[in-house]
């Protein structure tokens, strides 16, 4: 009993002694958190009025009318492009031209082999002057037997045969006749000739390939006659005068185009009227190039223009505009609809509850909100987007 009594005091000191331990390590801890937030500094509240944010601002402007430059695309295209070939087939002898040369009318771009055509035409020929020959004695037969006939020396049958040997010779002699004509008509569309002025834009064969009646030997495109057709909206297109000159712009020049027709046809897919411009001729512009017609109107329509930067979308699929009322001494923010009249690229004429004078936040609308307290500062129209 004594000895076990004896072994509790250890035990005991060495828990009060855990114990001092953890206590002094939870003072340290806590001391090290309290010298760390004593060595922050304090935070700062703001106790004045809050700052007014900057925002560029642009004065209303209102017009009774307002003028619009429409654009309109057509491409240059020659006004004659042929594809030339020979009727008859027959082997390529000669190609004169190749791409890119410039021709005029009348010029032998290819020739076919012909030997065979010339053999046939002397042969055709031979039978021509044998049928000439034969004519004539059958004839010389008629005459003499009709001078029998007059003296009642020949029968009537003996001359109708004569007479009739004489028509058979010319119909051999016309026929061959028309032989030769024909074997003429093909030697000579046999030779290739250019039928305008114009440029060779694609070559298909090379001497010595035999080519299939109709087959296309050169593209020839007239290069001095261009065109081109612009769809223009049926109203628009009805105040143009066919023969009148309007400019057309091509790579970033100005070319003199004459209006030769208006369809006065309405296109069923893209609802536009074509009309057709004759351009004058110029070395600079060529088939496929890019012609815009710039049209413009004057209408009367109460508005102002706007940057497209100073819209933003409303609700229900509108727009509306941020408007700096004075109250005070303090410059607010409010929110005002429009409504969009007409846009181009970079600026749009609305109509809304505006007033002459007032003024617009022009860009930066995605930092604002309605009642924001800002600056207004200023800015020239050319700096607003709005030219």
């Amino acid at each position: 009993m004594h000895g076990s009594a004896n072994a509790y005091p250890p035990r005991l000191s060495r828990g009060l002694f855990y114990l001092i331990t953890i206590g002094l390590v939870i003072v340290g801890i806590a001391a090290f958190i309290f010298i760390q937030r004593g060595s922050e500094p304090a935070v700062n509240i703001a106790s004045g009025p809050p700052s007014a944010l900057p925002v560029n601002v642009a004065t209303v402007r209102f017009d009774d009318t307002y003028n619009i430059a429409d654009s309109y695309t057509g491409l240059i295209a020659a006004r004659r492009s042929s594809s030339l070939g020979f009727e008859s087939g027959g082997t390529v002898k000669i190609l004169n031209k190749d791409v890119g040369d410039k021709v005029t009318k009348g010029t032998v771009l290819a020739e076919l082999d012909t030997r065979s055509l010339r053999a046939n035409l002397s042969a055709t020929q031979a039978q021509l002057s044998e049928a000439k020959a034969a004519l004539k004695i059958a004839d010389a037969t008629v005459a003499r037997q009709k001078a029998l006939i007059d003296k009642g020396l020949l029968s009537t049958q003996a001359f109708e045969e004569a007479d009739a040997q004489a028509l058979a010779a010319t119909a051999r002699m016309e026929a061959a006749r028309a032989q030769v004509n024909a074997i003429n008509v093909r030697l000579k569309m046999a030779v290739l000739d250019a039928p305008y002025d114009g440029v060779i834009t694609k070559r298909y064969l090379d001497e010595g390939a035999i080519a299939a009646p109709g087959q296309t030997i050169y593209q020839l495109v007239e290069s001095q006659v261009l065109e081109t057709s612009i769809g223009l909206p049926g109203k628009l297109a009805s105040q143009l005068m066919p023969g009148q000159i309007y400019p057309l712009k091509i790579d970033k020049q100005e070319v003199p185009a004459t209006l030769r027709t208006i369809t006065g046809v309405i296109d069923a897919t893209q609802r536009t009227v074509t009309a057709v411009f004759d351009l004058e001729p110029s070395s600079t512009v060529v088939p496929g190039a890019v012609a815009r017609l710039e049209i413009k109107q004057e209408l009367e329509q109460a508005g102002m223009w706007i940057p497209v930067s100073a819209m933003t979308e409303a609700d229900r699929g509108l727009w509306s505009i941020y408007v700096v009322r004075q109250q005070g001494q303090e410059s607010r923010l409010e929110k005002r609809l429009v409504d969009v009249i007409h846009a181009e690229a970079n600026r749009v004429f609305v109509r809304g509850a505006l007033q002459d004078g007032e003024l617009f936040v022009v860009n930066g609308l995605h930092r604002l909100t309605p009642g924001l307290l800002v600056e207004a500062k200023p800015i020239s129209s050319d700096k607003d987007g709005g030219s």
